[in-house]
């Protein structure tokens, strides 16, 4: 699904993908969230993304990645989440032109749904420049990240507290099942 959000008269806009909104004139983000090959290529051919990053969508990475090429700057960063005793990571691939920001990733985004609730916040950040835009949403997901290793050293905590109380050696062996 490709979501194109834009401001318009102090208001946030989302609209689905649509060339007229893309030659508008606006700066716009475009949010893409497990986009198939099809909509890759129609975000490739509207932007005149070089191929090069497209295929660099599907590749695996243990590290962040920012290239500069022609027209855009690309930039693969990872977010974080921590739910029932498992530490996640996910790609979050941007691609920033002179007045738009394409986000892609495989599943909804919690930081970026939130964002976009904020609509003057979003609004501000894109009339800053798409630049600011890309600033906003890495802040943010920064502070996801935050949050998220917080929680994951609350339970490091309570395993803690449990093995030094009861040193069973059962404990331990869940422990290092779970978490190693």
């Amino acid at each position: 699904m490709i979501e194109v959000i834009y401001p318009e008269n102090n208001d946030l806009r989302f609209r689905s993908f649509s060339s007229t909104i893309l030659h508008s004139g606006n700066k716009i983000w475009i949010d893409a969230v497990n986009p198939n090959k099809e909509e890759l290529k129609l975000l490739q051919d509207n932007f005149e993304i070089d191929s090069l990053v497209i295929d660099n969508l599907n590749i695996l990475r243990k590290r962040p990645v920012l290239k500069v090429m022609n027209n855009c700057v690309f930039l693969i960063a990872y977010g974080l989440s921590y739910s029932e005793g498992k530490l996640k990571h996910y790609d979050i691939s941007f691609v920033l032109g002179k007045r738009f920001l394409i986000t892609i990733h495989k599943e909804p985004i919690n930081s970026f749904q939130q964002l976009k609730k904020e609509s003057l916040r979003v609004t501000r950040a894109i009339s800053g420049g798409v630049s600011h835009l890309l600033h906003t949403l890495l802040d943010v997901e920064v502070d996801i990240y935050i949050g998220e290793i917080e929680k994951l050293f609350q339970e490091l905590n309570k395993i803690e507290d449990v093995i030094i109380k009861n040193p069973k050696e059962p404990v331990v062996s869940n422990v290092t099942a779970d978490y190693v």
